[in-house]
């Protein structure tokens, strides 16, 4: 069981809170349980959901009164469904608005007031308690679920089974480096990355009297070439920055990316993922086991590992290929 907390000042940043999450979860989905009461932020959260799963969230409203909503996704995840228990008495009630299809993988479940029939959620999913709103805001209460977390109102995160807490660890990496002010991939991060894969990879760059300094330029010149001089099974383990080499002597494994290639997801071990912008260790476990299940055959099929979205997989294309990907699209695979 994965648990933690976050605390939301405004609307604005429950929303963008969410949006991480919904940027958070794969093609197969989640469910998720919010629970709160009136004026908690519910359903303004489900809308920074929607948002980061792809939909303008001013299509989302609050499904009291309908019970459920269905918004098709147009990417990833097929459909995120919206549900409010809040004005069912019978939990056989469920029958009548499709509850057990909206489990199936492949869709997102969010379902407000989940704790009136909470064995009805499965074994896996991603629990959301809020902290309901003071005296004084309860009062400004509009509507049902309308009325985000006030300032400094905190929200309790547990993920139950071992999907929703892949996902949960992988929103909580997208919340904290939010907190930290992280941004989208871009030529510094990518260089910040690189010299993170070259520092921790294998300790590859580091050879016999040569230090990481002189690997990457010479006599005070850029590094035109990275030279391979000596490889193991996962790749280059020594190499020498030189003027110009032949296409043999290219570095193999992770070092690919100093001369602008890319590693193979399909082969690439943990420790390389995990240092891959965006990913850690959740999202690395998580490729690993879906490609032991199935090797990936293009760069799309990673968004059905849990945690991996259109989003996080765009940013990933920068650095991972799928070799033999060109040749499964032209169907000679």
């Amino acid at each position: 069981m994965t648990s933690w907390t976050f605390v939301s000042r405004d609307p604005e940043e429950t929303r963008a809170i969410a949006r991480e999450l919904g940027r958070a979860i794969g093609a197969d989905g989640a469910v998720l349980a919010l629970v709160g009461p009136l004026g908690a932020g519910k359903t303004v959260f489900v809308k920074g959901l929607a948002e980061g799963l792809g939909l303008d969230p001013r299509s989302v409203s609050s499904p009291t009164f309908v019970i459920a909503q269905q918004y098709p996704l147009p990417e990833g995840p097929e459909v995120l469904h919206h549900v409010d228990l809040y004005r069912l008495d019978d939990e056989d009630e469920l029958v009548n608005i499709g509850f057990e299809d909206m489990l199936a993988p492949g869709g997102v479940l969010a379902v407000e007031w989940a704790d009136r029939f909470p064995g009805v959620l499965g074994r896996d999913h991603v629990r959301i308690d809020f902290e309901g709103p003071t005296a004084s805001e309860a009062e400004g209460t509009e509507s049902v679920g309308e009325r985000a977390t006030g300032p400094g109102r905190r929200a309790a995160v547990t993920a139950v089974g071992t999907f929703s807490e892949r996902v949960a660890a992988d929103w909580f990496d997208r919340v904290e480096a939010r907190a930290d002010g992280g941004a989208e991939t871009g030529g510094f991060e990518r260089l910040a990355a690189l010299l993170i894969l070259l520092v921790a990879g294998m300790g590859m760059l580091v050879g016999a009297g040569e230090r990481l300094g002189p690997v990457l330029s010479t006599g005070g010149a850029p590094c035109a070439v990275l030279v391979e001089r000596a490889a193991d099974d996962h790749g280059t383990t020594h190499a020498v920055c030189a003027g110009a080499a032949s296409l043999d002597a290219r570095p193999t494994g992770v070092a690919r990316l100093v001369n602008g290639d890319r590693i193979d997801v399909n082969r690439a071990p943990g420790p390389w993922l995990e240092a891959l912008p965006g990913v850690g260790p959740a999202r690395a476990a998580a490729i690993i086991a879906a490609r032991s299940e199935s090797p990936f055959r293009s760069l799309r099929e990673l968004e059905r590992v849990p945690g991996i979205g259109p989003v996080t997989r765009e940013r990933l294309s920068a650095f991972v290929e799928v070799v033999g990907e060109e040749e499964v699209r032209d169907g000679r695979g």
